[in-house]
């Protein structure tokens, strides 16, 4: 199982398709730059410790405070450095970027930090100035804001921002452009729409042309470039057209299948008995969204009782 999770890690795959992937510079870590890092962001009991330090080697408790800052201060300088690399490459007067791991994403913690929070507001309050009457924005308006304000909070400028260490460039995405794909012994077998609560009519109204371009690009770009035979491609269409290959997960029911089932899709998802492709994206509001939301988001989303 390990070895299919790490197949796709960035650094697998973005040497083969990088003209199809956002501009990236990488940083390897060091043995101690591993232990910084998780020492400034995580708790150990004594007993996770001595497991640390038995499996890997890591004595996080006793990681000199001195010796981290100083570890974590050149991290920082070496990778600003590669930021300000991907900035001069780009013709933009103001260049953001996007920091993960090879095989981890700030995406996968879903933190809600006051950065979001501060775009979230703006942008609901963006939503009430446009609307005449002054009409609460929806739960389905609300989440997409949620959706948009969780994206756009990991956009960042320096390493001081954010703490992780793989950089893309970053690039504008409508959030009902980005999409999660399927692919099973290099074939692309199905694609849903990537967030998967909201329901966007206008993704409704051009799906089967978003459809079509989705196969093309992926049949002509990236089924013969991959490394690999099954995994899950996620791909976004930025706001000139371009499309882009965002990241590559296993092909496992360890990864969300969005708007399929890895147990009721099983067949779809295979390919298995079809050549088509088929596609999903929300056709309507979802009437329960309490139940169908991250917890940490149902406060934002869910306002109970409202007056209109």
């Amino acid at each position: 199982m390990s070895e299919t999770w790490f197949d796709t890690n960035l650094d697998v795959w973005i040497n083969a398709i990088q003209d199809h992937t956002f501009k990236t510079r990488m940083v390897a870590l060091s043995h101690d730059e591993i232990c910084a890092i998780i020492s400034e962001n995580e708790y150990f009991t004594l007993e996770e410790n001595e497991q640390l330090k038995h499996s890997i080697g890591m004595d996080l408790m006793n990681f000199d405070a001195e010796k981290k800052k100083n570890i974590l201060k050149q991290l920082e300088e070496s990778i600003d450095h590669e930021i300000q690399q991907l900035v001069s490459s780009n013709s933009s007067d103001e260049v953001y970027c996007f920091i993960k791991l090879s095989c981890r994403s700030p995406k996968d913690a879903f933190a809600v930090c006051d950065k979001m929070k501060a775009i979230f507001e703006e942008k609901i309050n963006q939503l009430i100035q446009k609307n005449s009457s002054q009409k609460l924005p929806s739960e389905n308006e609300r989440l997409i804001a949620v959706n948009e304000a969780f994206i756009q909070s990991m956009k960042v400028k320096s390493f001081a921002e954010e703490f992780y260490y793989f950089k893309k460039e970053w690039v504008e995405i409508p959030v009902e452009h980005e999409f999660r794909s399927f692919v099973k012994n290099g074939k692309l077998t199905a694609i849903s729409q990537y967030f998967d609560t909201c329901y966007f009519p206008e993704l409704v109204q051009h799906s089967s042309e978003i459809k079509e371009k989705l196969i093309e690009f992926f049949n002509t770009n990236i089924s013969c470039a991959i490394p690999i035979k099954d995994y899950i491609c996620d791909l976004a269409i930025a706001r000139d057209g371009k499309i882009y290959v965002v990241e590559l997960n296993p092909f496992s029911s360890t990864t969300d299948a969005c708007l399929f089932s890895w147990s009721k899709d099983s067949s779809i998802l295979n390919g298995v008995h079809s050549q088509s492709v088929e596609m999903r994206v929300r056709k309507k509001e979802e009437k329960h969204l309490k139940h169908e939301i991250l917890s940490v988001w149902i406060p934002f989303v869910v306002v109970e009782n409202r007056k209109e």
